[in-house]
């Protein structure tokens, strides 16, 4: 075998890739001659010495029995396979009609018939050109961009080919594919969640070839986090209910840091930690927890605090989203109170709430 793949010619190339297939022989020699026949084979479809010679029959019908084998299914076979048809010999005095080595010789002889008669008898192929279609992911979110590459066995024989997306409100938007039959469909900002199709249609002298694929957008809204209490003031002794809510509108599951803090402005005292917690919020996800704290005796003055939520990256530790709940203290009696510290406040405080099951 030459180093590009061929013995020869096309005839003892085709033979040694049949005889190869038949017995398993060696994969990297018969890859190579293959791809060798693929590539020589002539415009008007058939196989001559080697590309750009005169097509002839026995080494068009070699070159089809060999990549038949091999699997090829697509126009080469097809083409090669009209050849074949087209050069066989009109009628001779009634005797049937068979072919000679080259068309055009109404000289029939049994070694071209017969190979004629094999290729043609175990040529499997469709008119139709084989199209692969792949996209980069199978799922996208509003604003990424679907990279499309179109494949085939029958590149060659492709003169035109043309594509459209539907998306999942029927809205079609056409393609435009680059010499490597690759081309970009732009989701935008507001592109409508749901299943996507892409259809191409490939054209070529002597049949088409169509390819369908899908692809999912995602709906990609942030996920909120929200604190209200049960009233605005509490004196000690009553029970204050503290409502969370987590929701996630998307619908593909979100990670986020949950982070609960406790903020009293007057004592200079401005984010006391309460919870941490890494979550991965389900899709469209929404869900409310009660968190029942009772009020201590924190002393004789009053002040006013704020329940602090929020959802943060877990990557990059920036702030999704978050939301405030104010509240005051009332003490049961103004004067002649031990006085207690801001500190003493806050432990409390996180205390009562650490004593609560969180359920997240």
């Amino acid at each position: 075998e030459s180093a590009d793949g061929n013995w020869s010619n096309t005839f003892e190339t085709a033979l040694a890739t049949i005889i190869f297939q038949e017995t398993g022989y060696n994969e990297t020699l018969l890859n190579h001659s293959t791809g060798w026949l693929r590539a020589n084979q002539n415009e008007d479809g058939g196989w001559g010495s080697a590309k750009g010679e005169t097509s002839t029959t026995s080494s068009t019908a070699l070159a089809l029995v060999a990549l038949n084998q091999t699997g090829e299914t697509g126009l080469k076979i097809a083409r090669g396979a009209a050849w074949l048809v087209a050069a066989q010999n009109e009628d001779e005095d009634g005797g049937g009609r068979g072919w000679s080595n080259l068309p055009g010789i109404p000289c029939s002889n049994p070694g071209q018939t017969a190979q004629a008669v094999w290729a043609l008898s175990v040529a499997n192929y469709t008119l139709e050109i084989e199209l692969n279609l792949t996209l980069d992911k199978e799922t996208y979110y509003p604003g990424e961009t679907v990279k499309i590459n179109v494949s085939s066995p029958d590149a060659d024989e492709i003169a035109t080919l043309n594509g459209t997306v539907t998306d999942a409100e029927g809205n079609f938007t056409n393609l435009s594919f680059d010499s490597n039959f690759t081309a970009n469909y732009e989701l935008t900002a507001d592109a409508a969640p749901g299943t996507y199709t892409v259809n191409v249609v490939a054209r070529s002298l002597n049949g088409t070839g169509t390819a369908t694929a899908n692809f999912d957008v995602l709906r990609l809204f942030p996920p909120t986090v929200s604190v209200a209490t049960d009233k605005t003031e509490y004196r000690p002794g009553e029970t204050m209910n503290t409502t969370i809510c987590l929701a996630n509108p998307s619908n593909t599951s979100q990670p986020v840091v949950f982070r609960w803090w406790l903020s009293i402005p007057k004592f200079d005292y401005y984010s006391l930690g309460v919870a941490t917690s890494p979550l991965s919020l389900p899709t469209e996800y929404d869900e409310c927890f009660s968190f029942p704290v009772t009020v201590g005796d924190w002393g004789g003055a009053g002040f006013g605090a704020f329940w602090c939520v929020g959802l943060f990256d877990p990557e990059t530790d920036a702030i999704i989203c978050y939301d405030t709940s104010g509240w005051n203290y009332t003490p049961a009696q103004e004067k002649g109170r031990e006085a207690v510290t801001p500190a003493e406040i806050a432990d409390a405080l996180v205390k009562r709430v650490e004593e609560v099951e969180f359920p997240i």
